[in-house]
């Protein structure tokens, strides 16, 4: 295991422990994501990283086009390096990678993580890190419905 792997493990990690509210924000996780793994994460843009735009609405609160939830809760377990043009994108996609996350907890489906950046594709590490942190969401998830 990579100094690197543990350390941004460790970011994660200090989410949960500083997380002493019993308000959820996922916006919060979603930053600490999106700064470890130099990527966007539906509503958390990246510096750095053009938006895709198509399909999705990042406002805070905004949703992501219909048919592409159906195709996202369709995926049941992690895909990385993802050919958007499966997932109904069409326009600038060429230098894009994503990670699909399901995000299940207790056997329940509470969602998707969708993860992209520009150029690189994600090797094992930022596999290892978008399942670990679709975990804490997952929790938060389940927290804020329980």
């Amino acid at each position: 295991m990579s100094i690197q792997l543990l350390d941004k493990t460790r970011k994660i990690n200090s989410f949960l422990h500083n997380n002493n509210s019993s308000k959820v924000v996922f916006n919060d996780i979603c930053k600490v994501m999106t700064d470890i793994l130099d990527s966007n994460i539906l509503v958390s843009q990246c510096k750095g990283t053009d938006e895709l735009q198509e399909l999705i609405v990042d406002d805070i609160g905004g949703f992501i086009d219909p048919l592409l939830n159906e195709r996202l809760l369709g995926i049941l377990s992690t895909k990385e390096n993802v050919n958007l043009e499966t997932l109904g994108f069409e326009t600038n996609i060429n230098n894009y990678s994503a990670v699909i996350v399901p995000i299940d907890i207790a056997e329940k489906r509470f969602g998707t993580l969708f993860i992209y950046r520009n150029q690189n594709p994600y090797d094992i590490d930022d596999i290892i890190l978008c399942e670990y942190g679709s975990t804490v969401v997952g929790l938060e998830m389940m927290r804020s419905v329980f």
